[in-house]
């Protein structure tokens, strides 16, 4: 159909991608990423240590968690009001399972990955939208001293998760709206929502002027 956008390369035209790393120095990115997981992992691990008693919520979690080795699925939901939405407890559960740790131990490691998503999609964010380098750096430093963000760390609650879920969901949609713009694959096509598509193509499109073709 023509005025769709081809999803075929064009053989003669340069990855905007590789342009960009070399650009900007593309083997520094990996230990920004690197550097800001570790410490995230360091900061989830100190907080956890330092945390000698648990919040109010926790014990709501880690309750439900301990009943479902116990009771169904359902006993667990209707323990406390916190526990009505069972995801997070099942994951406490899950992953006690699988380490065999305890129940507290594994909500603070869950949250740990949790935080640790978070940093890395945030620093993505800001190169998605065409940060350089530095700016990237500070991404990292940003959101490693954020006061809130860390605070949190000590404590067993299930934001940990919706930070993490909502912030890797914001990249993929400045991803998906930048294949869009750039032309790189048809809009109009179901597969363009696999990520392999997502991670396909170049830099930002949000300094280009949105062309709608029929």
């Amino acid at each position: 159909m023509s005025g769709l956008p081809s999803a075929h390369p064009n053989p003669n035209k340069s990855d905007p991608l590789s342009s960009r790393s070399g650009r900007r120095g593309g083997q520094s990115i990996p230990l920004i990423y690197f550097i800001a997981i570790l410490t995230s992992f360091i900061l989830s691990y100190s907080a956890a240590l330092r945390a000698t008693v648990i919040n109010p919520d926790a014990i709501c979690y880690l309750y439900s968690a301990a009943l479902l080795a116990k009771a169904s699925l359902y006993s667990a939901m209707h323990l406390c009001p916190q526990a009505a939405w069972p995801f997070y407890s099942i994951l406490i559960f899950t992953v006690t399972s699988l380490t065999h740790l305890t129940y507290t131990a594994s909500a603070f490691l869950l949250n740990g990955f949790f935080s640790a998503i978070s940093v890395a999609m945030f620093i993505a964010i800001v190169d998605e939208l065409g940060g350089s380098v530095p700016t990237m750096w500070f991404a990292a430093i940003t959101i490693l001293l954020a006061h809130t963000f860390n605070i949190l760390r000590l404590e067993i609650i299930r934001d940990h998760g919706f930070w993490c879920g909502y912030l890797v969901s914001l990249f993929f949609m400045l991803r998906f709206f930048r294949c869009c713009i750039e032309g790189e694959a048809a809009c109009h096509r179901d597969d363009m929502c696999h990520p392999a598509h997502a991670f396909s193509v170049g830099p930002s499109a949000f300094t280009q002027p949105i062309a709608l073709k029929r």
